[in-house]
């Protein structure tokens, strides 16, 4: 355990090496000791190296609850740890108190944690006494990567102000403006849930947050579940800014926190990519599941700012908009940016938009966005929202949607003031359906008539 004084009061340090052969194990146990800053239940350093042949690695932190600074986290690695063959990781780590940074787990600038055969498992409580930010559950900045071992990351973010999330995947940096994957296998499953604290009364405070790349180049399934925080505004549920691939199964779930005072808590944001190169009549499906946090206005199930698309995939996406919220634009699912099957993958969104005054859409669809299917079907059910004024519509479309055959079906919500004609079931731009002769037929529907095209 770490003696007491103002900082560095590690529990355990490396900054060696630490080896095991013969299938033995490594085992570490570190309790951070008081003080300001820096005070961790395990630190490995940049030079250092954990590794074991065939034999599992075990590293167990906890950071003191009576510091009081910045940087008291369970574990900080830097350096590697690597275990070959059927050997597993697991790094358990609970931060210590303070104001910023004192994360349950946080892999760091340069560090790397890689096994063959064995998982990696990471597990990180932020404490919930943190007053600042960035106090992750779990934060990565190194590399992770399983050739067939699965990658499971669980975290819970700390209390405080902005940013402390439960799980935050970090670009990697590997020098001269090139970036690796953040996480990476070939035939391992991942798994990543986070959950933001209700103890939070900031901004940013998210479930999970992916700046980084996640990758399976084999089959395997991708799946993160997030919850976000209370505070004001993008408390999210799931944030993607990153890109996710695999050729597996991808299911994302996001719920913003019903703790929320403010604006754009949604469940489910998209500002990165999200695709499936899988092919065939049993291709895994895309499936994004997201329910808005309350709030004021902009509390959305799911925003699809850049894109989700697929080749044979099918593609579902499910959105519900809060029904606590008091203002407008709380919609079951906003599209700005691109949905694509570029072969015979079926789109089905779902919308329920949630409640305040206007703009309380089932689905809405920027005249930008771009919803397509070479040869599926796209299919869109949008439910309006209990809103107090205008064009709380069950689907709103100003962008293009094009597809093998599509089908609509929109309900109207409820609207008291002024426009409440436009709470309608359809407001519609221009909608494309392919023939099977190849030729597309367009429709301009303003006035509730398009049920289906095909």
């Amino acid at each position: 355990m770490g003696g007491s004084g103002t900082n560095f009061n590690d529990g355990v340090d490396i900054r060696g090496t630490v080896q095991a052969t013969n299938a033995a194990n490594v085992d570490i146990t570190g309790f951070g000791g008081q003080g300001t800053d820096f005070n961790h239940g395990v630190s490995t350093s940049s030079s250092s190296n954990v590794s074991a042949a065939d034999g599992d690695i075990t590293i167990d932190g906890t950071a003191n609850t009576a510091t009081t600074g910045q940087e008291n986290r369970g574990i900080s690695a830097e350096g590697e740890i690597k275990s070959t063959g059927t050997g597993a990781v697991s790094l358990t780590g609970t931060g210590g108190s303070g104001t910023n940074f004192n994360d349950g787990v946080a892999t760091l600038y340069g560090n790397s944690i890689s096994t063959v055969d064995g998982s990696v498992t990471i597990a990180g409580t932020a404490n919930t006494l943190t007053t600042g930010q960035n106090n992750r559950g779990i934060s990565t900045e190194g590399a992770i990567a399983t050739s067939d071992g699965a990658v499971s990351l669980t975290g819970t973010g700390g209390g405080g102000t902005d940013q402390n999330e439960g799980v935050k995947i970090l670009v990697v940096d590997l020098g001269d403006g090139y970036t690796g994957d953040s996480i990476s296998t070939v035939n391992g499953a991942i798994t990543i849930t986070g959950t933001a604290s209700n103890g939070t009364i900031g901004q940013f405070n998210r479930g999970v947050s992916t700046l980084g790349t996640i990758v399976s180049t084999g089959t395997s399934a991708v799946s993160l579940t997030g919850t976000g925080g209370a505070g004001t505004n993008n408390n999210d549920g799931a944030y993607i800014k990153g890109n996710i691939s695999t050729n597996g199964q991808i299911t994302i779930a996001g719920t913003g926190s019903s703790s929320t005072s403010g604006n754009v808590n949604t469940g489910i944001s998209v500002l990165g990519t999200i695709a499936s190169a899988a092919t065939g009549a049993n291709a895994p499906s895309i499936s994004l599941t997201g329910t808005g946090g309350s709030g004021t206005y902009g509390n959305a199930g799911v925003a699809i700012i850049n894109s989700v698309t697929s080749v044979d995939s099918n593609i579902y996406i499910t959105g519900f908009g809060n029904t606590t919220s008091s203002e407008g634009f709380n919609r079951g699912v906003y599209a700005l940016g691109t949905i694509q099957a570029t072969q015979s993958g079926n789109i089905t969104i779902t919308g329920t938009g949630g409640s305040g005054t206007n703009r309380n859409v089932g689905v809405e669809i920027n005249g930008f966005s771009n919803i397509t299917s070479a040869l599926g079907t796209v299919t869109i059910s949008g439910q309006g929202g209990s809103g107090t004024a205008d064009v709380n519509t069950g689907i709103l479309s100003a962008g293009n949607i094009t597809g093998g055959a599509v089908n609509l079906s929109g309900t109207g919500g409820l609207g008291t003031f002024g426009f409440s004609q436009k709470n309608r079931d359809h407001l519609l731009a221009t909608i494309y359906a392919a023939y099977l002769n190849g030729y597309y037929v367009s429709v301009n529907d303003f006035d509730n008539d398009v049920v289906s095209v095909t």
